[in-house]
């Protein structure tokens, strides 16, 4: 039977200049709420080109509405969010207009009470370190010609407003900074920023621990590889023809391969270099190694759009939602509307009524199971952790891989840490019957499955996570992988995506050398933060239905979803980066100069230590701890509780194994 969406009845008003606050709004909307966007024209960053204001992706499925002078809008908005649960206000520098609704966002770039600044994209990508990561080895930060993290923040936005609905939060004001948004996807960086300040991350397309792992011509294109271990390497060689490399001791291990870096990139480009890009992904690929071409950004990167029409008519077409929940609606039609007078009778509601109010934070009660590795799906995960729930992660004998990267204190590495703090650990072989017997015991008490693992990987180990849903029907089930359930199951890594998804063609930067990765890792992040939403949202839907349902999450399809407005015809501000080693700037029409800031210099400035962006976890050292990133979320006025803390490995492996019914719907 089909179920209603999941905000059926929630009304949303919307009102301010920042693109952040349209893509929150719309996201709720497509969830099923009604939104109401009052368009008054000001408050926009002067610098940001018209069409991303003017995008299906801020405009379709609202109720559009305009007035005239600045008395009638500030009137309209009252009535406006007088009929409304939630308001979304933002301006880029300055206070954001007052709301009369029950919860209120604000959404500006650095946080109510700093200083005014209209910090539009490309400024915030200076701010936060992400240009400072992209690049060149050696050479100039990257400008990366998409809002990227405009449509983060709009997301965690929309997070923040699932969880603060599930604990019934009212008369507050969340209170939500772009640059939160932007910090958080610094993990893989800044504990050795922080130890080293001066340290330059601009490594062109390559991995400062793996090769070959780069972008390589071919007669017609570019593709990216990326060998992530001794045994990839040796597929990798013999693909290419060179046995011989496979054999040679002083390439035989990772470190070994990026000391000699420039004479293994020398091999694969002269394998490369006499094939069409279809050729090489074609039989890099059968080998079952990372690859893909490095696409152009546009429609054909995406794995699904719809057209959308504006009110003239006109179509548009756009990536769906980078979230498939199996029974909550997010890839419905949506039309642009024509704008609308302010009717009289709107000024005349009631009220609306409101969740009950409960005490805790959000995810409280529900326990949470996690499989897989690394990035995507610990950080889902961590940050269900930091809202209250308990998080126990499946770990192979001996723990995760990542805990012994450097830097490392105790049992955990900085990476680890960051990315699993405030989790219970337990061990299990998954390649053993006992093991495969004891996660399924984890899964019939769990709440909610998050899983890493490629597509079949689970099933062919004889566990069948949707028909494990199908027998525990409160069961909600994400899968995060490189394509989707439905795409294909190729190893994928996010620099891989990156060049599938279209993102290498929006990095501005030499051409010599061939397309540019970001520094921050969007694929791997991006998925994680639209996994979070898409998890939050399928347990307030619980709470309502008391069922589960099982969601699906693509990394590119993620990553072709944030990069949209970068497409061909969306535009991008014009900018100038200008002055050298430790002393860039960013100049953007009709702004002020800004300074490129590192990753240390983001991590240390004040806005990161009004708003608590570093926080402390204890390592289970005696008086160590690792400092980790905070959540970009708020579901209350006050900055969300932090994970306490990391475990060993296999810490928890007696008492996770207790009797424990799920939690109760609303618990």
């Amino acid at each position: 039977m089909d179920r209603a969406p999941v905000l059926q009845g929630l009304v949303v008003a919307e009102r301010g200049g920042r693109l952040a606050a349209a893509v929150g709004a719309g996201l709720l909307g497509q969830l099923g709420a009604s939104v109401l966007r009052l368009e008054d024209g000001a408050g926009r960053p002067a610098s940001d080109p018209p069409s991303w204001h003017l995008h299906p992706l801020a405009l379709a499925g609202k109720q559009r509405v305009q007035a005239g002078s600045a008395a009638e809008r500030d009137a309209a908005w009252q009535a406006l969010s007088a009929r409304a649960h939630v308001a979304f206000v933002s301006t880029p520098g300055g206070a954001a207009p007052a709301s009369a609704a029950a919860l209120t966002v604000s959404l500006t770039a650095f946080g109510a009470g700093e200083a005014a600044s209209a910090a539009p994209e490309l400024a915030l990508q200076a701010a936060a370190g992400a240009m400072d990561t992209t690049g060149p080895a050696g050479g100039a930060p990257c400008v990366t010609r998409a809002p990227l993290l405009e449509l983060l923040g709009g997301l965690n936005a929309a997070t923040s407003v699932l969880a603060a609905l599930r604990v019934g939060s009212r008369d507050a004001t969340l209170d939500l900074g772009l640059f939160d948004s932007a910090l958080a996807l610094a993990g893989t960086f800044h504990t050795q920023a922080l130890a080293n300040p001066a340290r330059q991350f601009r490594n062109g397309s390559r991995h400062t621990l793996c090769a070959p792992w780069n972008v390589y011509r071919t007669r017609d294109g570019w593709v990216t590889l990326c060998v992530a271990s001794d045994e990839q390497w040796r597929r990798a060689a013999t693909v290419i023809g060179r046995p011989d490399l496979a054999a040679d001791p002083a390439l035989a291990t990772s470190p070994l391969r990026v000391a000699a870096m420039a004479r293994v990139d020398a091999a694969v480009t002269g394998w490369t270099g006499q094939r069409s890009v279809e050729e090489a992904v074609q039989q890099l690929g059968a080998a079952r190694l990372p690859v893909s071409a490095v696409r152009t950004p546009g429609p054909a990167a995406a794995s699904a759009t719809v057209k959308v029409h504006d009110a003239a008519g006109a179509a548009c077409e756009v990536p769906l939602a980078p979230v498939w929940l199996s029974a909550t609606p997010l890839h419905q039609p949506l039309h642009i509307g024509a704008v609308t007078p302010l009717r009289p009778n709107e000024t005349q509601v009631s009220p609306p009524a409101w969740p009950a109010a409960t005490s805790g934070a959000p995810m409280r009660g529900l326990r949470v199971v996690e499989i897989g590795a690394y990035t995507a799906g610990p950080l889902a995960a961590r940050y269900l952790a930091d809202m209250g729930a308990e998080v126990i992660k499946v770990e192979p004998p001996g723990g995760e891989e990542s805990r012994q990267w450097q830097p490392r204190v105790g049992h955990a590495s900085a990476y680890f840490a960051n990315y699993n703090c405030g989790k219970r650990s337990v061990e299990i072989d998954l390649g053993s019957a006992e093991g495969v017997a004891r996660l399924r015991e984890l899964i019939a008490a769990a709440d909610v499955v998050v899983q890493t693992m490629m597509p079949g990987a689970l099933r062919r180990r004889g566990i069948d996570l949707e028909a494990l849903a199908g027998a525990h029907p409160r069961l909600i089930v994400c899968s995060i992988s490189g394509y989707g359930r439905n795409g294909p199951p190729a190893p994928a890594l996010d620099t891989v995506i990156q060049a599938a998804s279209g993102l290498m063609g929006l990095v501005d930067g030499p051409t010599d050398d061939g397309p540019l990765k970001t520094g921050y890792s969007y694929a791997d992040l991006g998925a994680a933060h639209v996994a979070a939403f898409g998890i939050v949202a399928a347990v307030l839907e619980r709470d309502r239905s008391g069922r589960g349902q099982v969601i699906d999450v693509a990394m590119q399809d993620a990553l072709v979803w944030l990069t949209q407005l970068g497409w061909p015809g969306a535009g991008c501000p014009p900018y100038r980066v200008s002055g050298s080693a430790a002393a860039w700037a960013l100049g953007v029409v009709d702004e002020p100069a800004v300074p490129v800031q590192g990753v240390a210099g983001a991590l240390q400035g004040a806005v990161a230590r009004r708003r608590r962006l570093l926080r402390e976890v204890q390592t289970g050292a005696v008086g160590l701890a690792w400092q980790v990133l905070a959540a970009p979320y708020r579901w209350s006025a006050d900055v969300p509780a932090l994970g306490h803390g990391v475990a060993l490995p296999g810490a928890d492996n007696a008492s996770v194994f207790a009797a424990r019914q799920p939690a109760a719907a609303g618990s």
